[in-house]
């Protein structure tokens, strides 16, 4: 595992420019889905690269979830910035692109044959994919998680974790969620937003950058 570790980091992350890229807010949304909703792994994103260290321009998490025996296609966007304003609007942005009747159908093609046989409701699953699927059974059977990391005022000044932190937390995630709201995103899509607030995002991009800098050669 250790060796297959290394090989991820030199192909997946060498780059001088790990300050603007999304890596750290992908893994974290594949984290909590996996941690606190139980979802399991749809397609690896490895797959989507076209050359060594090509930023993948996809889905950030393609998941799927068990409901009383029923699947559930997670298709997420993760935004990991300093401003977090600015990452729910660029997660909005990317959600409405990415929802594009077009996109999606090549996405069907795309996700279509990663799915492991292995998977719970494989062939339910591969069905939902299907290019013959209407488009509106996709919708029906899909929740679009977003997670939007950024620099958190609560977080940055607290000290312990207690009443007043979680209410200023709780505050600074209904500013998100309404952003959202607005967006009329909700009016098409199931949304689930995920807030992770940081301390301060550049020291959590760096500690990053230096852990897997270590794995390589």
């Amino acid at each position: 595992m250790y060796i297959r570790l290394r090989e991820a980091a030199i192909r997946i992350y060498t780059s001088n420019k790990y300050k603007r890229r999304g890596e750290v807010g992908e893994i974290a949304l594949h984290a909590i889905c996996r941690e606190f909703f139980g979802t399991i792994p749809l397609a690896p994103r490895v797959f989507y690269l076209t050359s060594s260290n090509d930023v993948v321009k996809s889905f950030d998490l393609a998941h799927v979830r068990m409901v009383e025996g029923r699947s559930e296609l997670w298709l997420g966007e993760a935004k990991f910035y300093e401003d977090s304003n600015a990452a729910t609007k660029a997660a909005i942005s990317s959600i409405t692109e990415h929802i594009d009747l077009g996109f999606l159908r090549n996405q069907k093609l795309i996700l279509g044959p990663q799915v492991s046989k292995s998977l719970p409701n494989y062939q339910e699953i591969r069905d939902i994919l299907s290019i013959q699927t209407s488009l509106d059974e996709l919708f029906d059977r899909a929740v679009f998680p977003v997670l939007v990391a950024g620099d958190s005022s609560a977080t940055k000044k607290t000290k312990r974790v207690d009443d007043d932190y979680t209410a200023a937390i709780e505050a600074e995630l209904a500013a998100l969620y309404d952003l959202i709201t607005k967006s009329g995103l909700m009016t098409k899509i199931r949304v689930m937003l995920i807030y992770l607030p940081l301390a301060e995002k550049s020291r959590l991009a760096d500690a990053f950058d230096n852990r897997l800098k270590g794995l390589q050669p």
